[in-house]
């Protein structure tokens, strides 16, 4: 038995899958790694300031 054209009509589903991120999504502009480089610099320099402060010059 052949199926019609119509037959996909008797299936249970309706409409289309559309996916929003394919047509709506917009990605974040990345960091440059300089810009991540100096944010890892001042994190090392205060977490160093907090040692000492903690710790004493041995830290």
């Amino acid at each position: 038995m052949t199926r019609g054209l119509c037959s996909y009509s008797n299936t249970d589903r309706t409409g289309r899958l559309n996916s929003f991120n394919r047509w709506f999504y917009k990605p974040k502009k990345l960091r440059s790694l300089d810009e991540i480089r100096a944010d890892l610099l001042a994190v090392e320099k205060e977490a160093k300031g907090l040692l000492e402060e903690n710790f004493g010059r041995n830290a």
